[in-house]
């Protein structure tokens, strides 16, 4: 027997209307994998309003390079060696209060758990920046070379004109 479901459905921060079916016909879901896939279209608009994906707004990895950037060109001005890996260069900004306060802030903003900040900010974010700036090339990938978060790479920093 159908019985229709009269009580609303809470999901934190939502309320759910009643539906009028215990199994909406028009796409065969029962009440409780309506609320599922509800409750997963919903944490897909709030990855949404964080930036992810969005054409129009900026990315939020595009706001981390941008935030990051000067930290990591102050040290590359810096840096007494010719080649370095990624995890080298994150060591180093490790060692450094100002720039690991910024590395600290970035993992912070990024607003997931700490393992997921540290995927994007050594696999996108500090990356970025190397690819994007005049000071350093990318001179392949580091093979043996152990980063947990990431894929690591060598880069080589090119000498003045």
């Amino acid at each position: 027997m159908n019985t229709p479901l009269t009580e609303s459905v809470y999901l934190p921060g939502h309320r759910i209307p009643p539906c009028d079916c215990i199994e909406d016909a028009s796409i065969g879901l029962a009440p409780n994998e309506w609320a599922r896939t509800i409750r997963m279209e919903l944490e897909e608009r709030k990855l949404a309003d964080r930036g992810h994906g969005d054409l129009i707004k900026p990315d939020l990895v595009d706001q981390l390079i941008e935030f990051l950037a000067p930290a990591v060109i102050d040290l590359l001005e810096r840096i007494d060696a010719e080649e370095f890996t990624t995890v080298q260069f994150i060591e180093l900004m490790q060692s450094e209060p100002g720039s690991a306060a910024a590395y600290q802030e970035a993992l912070l903003r990024w607003g997931e758990d700490e393992h997921r900040a540290k995927m994007v900010i050594h696999g996108q974010v500090i990356p970025g920046i190397l690819r994007r700036t005049p000071l350093v090339e990318w001179a392949g990938y580091a093979h043996g070379e152990h980063d947990p978060y990431a894929v690591p790479a060598w880069w080589t920093l090119k000498t003045p004109n």
